[in-house]
């Protein structure tokens, strides 16, 4: 990702479709620190969601946010997502579509 009045990487996302027999994706998130905030990543969120479900067909979207993650969470819960249990793994939330 590249902040636009800068021109300067500021992270990185990653897109998985391997979820779920294919009904679902994951989604990586990575972004420098100044910019892991809540006006970001709900920004983030909400220009991704409305593309990828378009663009992938897919069911739902999943993002992993740990507990200390607290402008993350306040994020993904601002922008529609709900926590998700998955077998064998934590702390991750959900979107459908």
């Amino acid at each position: 990702m590249i902040d636009k009045a800068t021109g300067k990487a500021i992270g990185t996302i990653e897109l998985f479709d391997k979820v779920e027999a294919r009904r679902g994706m994951a989604l990586y998130i990575d972004f420098a620190a100044p910019y892991e905030t809540r006006k970001y990543l709900s920004e983030l969120r909400t220009l991704a969601d409305n593309a990828f479900f378009a663009l992938f067909g897919k069911r739902y979207i999943l993002i992993k946010a740990v507990p200390t993650a607290v402008e993350r969470l306040a994020a993904l819960r601002a922008t529609g997502y709900e926590p998700f249990e998955w077998e064998g793994r934590e702390h991750y939330y959900m979107k459908r579509r």
